[in-house]
């Protein structure tokens, strides 16, 4: 049989522009005119040239966003966190846009790197502080540039006090008068052990003493999760705030706040596990109560998981050097197999080129063949059981997992903010994401335009809109108010962040 090849036109990139009407855009950038003048450059710290078998970075999670009356002018001011030996700033909100200042005091500690950040008043002076939190996955031990900080202005001058014993690497911090005595307490989510990925960090509350932050003694957050983000909420509408909280290789966890004393909610069902990066109260249904809106990995990836076969991470020290590895394995034929190829393995784990003599001979070898019984009883095994983002729908103070839209499912979510965007009366949604730090095998995570949820479910791309986030890893979306306008804030891992005006 004779076949004939013939080169025809195939199917062009698509141009998300030709959908738009360049002069009746919802988002306009408005970037340059306003002098909103920030770009994070990450680091060069390459977390697999230490943990080879890491399933992804830990380090690149910056930069921070805070927002506040800094100056007390009564406007929006910014705060953004660098990365390792690049400096933050701050930009205060003029009539004109923004105007950069210089903070000396803050970037002279330059070699610590911002994660997370919130501006309140926590001494009751009756001006903005600064709480910064810490992280990075470079440093570890007793590394002083891991110690969080609250920031505060005497006198027109800038103090810098760092909390004793918070060596950890951080990831959140959110803000709370959790024991109802009219100051803001934190809570400090912690998302990895430097140098032990796979073992699970402690997280604190932090309560407020007069000014000073004291680690709590009847809040036990210690290893409880590779925390990623947090978010106080009075979900039990009782006038004090709740808190729940996501990270990667668990479930989401609330916690109901019992006068100061925080308690595990089972409102939530345990199988859950994910690799949650993001949390946001919302209505989702427009029922009255409040939702959560769960930002995850994604289905665009080789990752695979279910309820019945979960991804897994084997934790131990495989090859008994003193030093812990992690294995990522996924189900299939009734075994687990290691998602690393030999080469990748054997990188980490040298005695496996003694074991295996050719590709051949490892092709093919699940789990419990790769390593004896005995290594394999003494691992942790950390699962997920889901991978699509979704949101928690609240039935009667239960909440049961709705998954989104296949459109928001490209690339891990990492932040969401609601808006009437339209100005129908109603709010909305937009969703933000992508993430670059995987290793080739992988690929980058980059094709999320961004979205918004309508108030039907209808997803809308943002690129119709006049807003592109492909090939942005976005870190945070804020709304803001500019010259009586509300303004969209677009904070993006290791590039230039954007500002654009929402017309309305």
């Amino acid at each position: 049989q004779k076949l004939v090849i013939e080169k025809k036109e195939g199917l062009r990139t698509y141009d998300f522009r030709k959908d738009s009407d360049e002069t009746n855009q919802l988002f306009v950038d408005r970037t340059d005119s306003l002098n909103f003048d920030y770009t994070h450059e990450e680091d060069r710290y390459i977390d697999f040239n230490r943990q080879k078998l890491m399933p992804f970075q830990a380090g690149d999670r910056g930069p921070a966003l805070a927002t506040g009356d800094w100056n007390g002018d009564g406007q929006t001011d910014i705060f953004l966190g660098g990365s390792k030996f690049k400096k933050s700033q701050l930009l205060l909100q003029k009539d004109y846009g923004f105007e950069v200042v210089e903070t000396p005091s803050i970037n002279k500690d330059s070699i610590t790197e911002i994660v997370s950040a919130t501006m309140h008043d926590f001494n009751n002076d009756q001006s903005s502080d600064l709480f910064v939190a810490t992280g990075g996955a470079d440093f570890f031990g007793q590394s002083q540039p891991l110690l969080d900080a609250l920031i505060t202005r005497e006198n027109d001058s800038v103090i810098i006090r760092k909390i004793p014993g918070l060596y950890d690497n951080a990831s959140v911090v959110r803000a709370s008068d959790i024991d109802n005595d009219n100051d803001l307490d934190l809570f400090i989510g912690n998302h990895i052990v430097t140098n032990d990925y796979g073992n699970l960090p402690n997280s604190y509350i932090l309560i407020n003493e007069a000014g000073n932050f004291k680690i709590s003694t009847e809040n036990d957050f210690q290893g409880i999760g590779m925390i990623t983000d947090a978010v106080f909420v009075d979900i039990d509408t009782d006038n004090d705030e709740d808190i729940l909280i996501v990270g990667e290789w668990m479930a989401p966890k609330l916690y109901i706040n019992s006068n100061g004393v925080f308690e595990l909610s089972e409102a939530i069902p345990d199988n859950l596990n994910g690799l949650w990066q993001s949390v946001y109260p919302f209505d989702m249904d427009a029922d009255g109560d409040l939702d959560f809106l769960l930002g995850n990995w994604g289905l665009n990836s080789k990752l695979v998981a279910s309820d019945s076969n979960p991804l897994r991470m084997y934790y131990s020290d495989f090859d008994n050097n003193g030093q812990t590895e992690t294995i990522v394995a996924y189900f299939k034929n009734g075994q687990y197999f290691p998602s690393n190829n030999f080469d990748e393995l054997s990188s980490q784990l040298v005695h496996l080129k003694k074991k295996y003599n050719t590709y051949s001979e490892f092709a093919g070898q699940d789990v419990s063949q790769i390593f004896d019984k005995e290594t394999l009883d003494k691992s942790k095994i950390l699962e997920v059981h889901k991978l699509e983002s979704g949101f928690l729908k609240n039935e009667n103070g239960r909440f049961i997992f709705e998954p989104f839209d296949q459109y928001l499912q490209m690339s891990p979510l990492l932040d969401f903010v609601s808006f009437d965007f339209n100005n129908d009366g109603l709010e909305e949604v937009l969703a933000g994401g992508n993430y670059f730090g995987v290793t080739p095998y992988h690929g980058r995570f980059d094709s999320f335009p961004g979205a918004l949820i309508n108030s039907n479910g209808d997803v809308t791309l943002t690129p119709s809109l006049g807003l592109d986030l492909s090939n942005k890893s976005v870190r945070h979306l804020k709304i803001i108010t500019f010259a009586d306008k509300p303004h969209l804030i677009v904070v993006n891992n290791n590039d230039k962040a954007r500002v654009f005006e929402i017309k309305k």
